[in-house]
Parts: structure tokens; C-alpha cells; sequence
């Protein structure tokens, strides 16, 4: 574009030209705010449903609490695992001091006499 083309008035052509295009944008974006509002309220719908609660905040709070208690219930079973593990490992121990030749069946006898 050159400064004349800048310069000149626009025509009766031009300006029904942008204002079909400008048109078609509206009417496009009204459909999308039409579309994102639905979705909006089925979503609000949905989270009450389940959540008791369509709040943002209540629901940051209530995201913010399971992920506590999820932390929380995590540190536990890893403990428990811990636990286990050491219980395995004392097993082990036991199985291979226990362990001198004689099969199980005599161990038991053994035990029982």
C-alpha cells in the first residue's frame, strides 16, 4: 500500500466490504459466546452434581483438601511398605539361619518335639 492508497477516501465499495467482514466476525464470535455458555453451565451442572458446590473458590479449597489427604494417605502406604519390606527382609534372615540342610518337613518335627 502506498501513502496515496492511505490517503484516499474510502469508497461506498470498501466500507460494505469491511462491514461484511466485520459482520461474518460478530456473528462468528456470537456463536462461539453461545457455545462457551452452554458448556458453562453443564460444567457448573456437572460440579455441583459432584462437588456439592459450583464456587471456584469452595472448589479450589476442596481440590486443595484431597490433595492433602492424597499426600497424607501416600506417606502412610509408603510407610506401610517400608514396613513391609523390613518384615521380608527379617523373613529372609530367619529362613537362611534356620536353613542347615534339613528340609521343612523335619524342621517341623524338630519344632514339635
Amino acid at each position: 500500500m502506498t501513502s496515496d492508497d492511505n490517503d484516499r477516501t474510502p469508497t461506498l465499495e470498501d466500507l460494505t466490504s469491511e462491514f461484511a467482514t466485520l459482520k461474518s466476525t460478530r456473528d462468528t464470535l456470537a456463536g462461539e459466546i453461545k457455545q462457551l455458555a452452554e458448556s458453562l453451565q453443564t460444567l457448573k451442572a456437572e460440579s455441583k452434581q459432584e462437588f456439592g458446590t459450583d464456587n471456584v473458590e469452595e472448589l479450589e479449597t476442596l481440590l486443595a483438601e484431597k490433595q492433602n489427604q492424597n499426600t497424607l494417605l501416600c506417606d502412610k502406604y509408603a510407610k506401610h511398605l517400608v514396613e513391609l519390606q523390613d518384615q521380608l527382609e527379617q523373613l529372609q534372615a530367619a529362613t537362611e539361619q534356620d536353613d542347615d540342610g534339613r528340609d521343612e518337613d523335619d524342621a517341623i518335627e524338630e519344632e514339635l518335639e
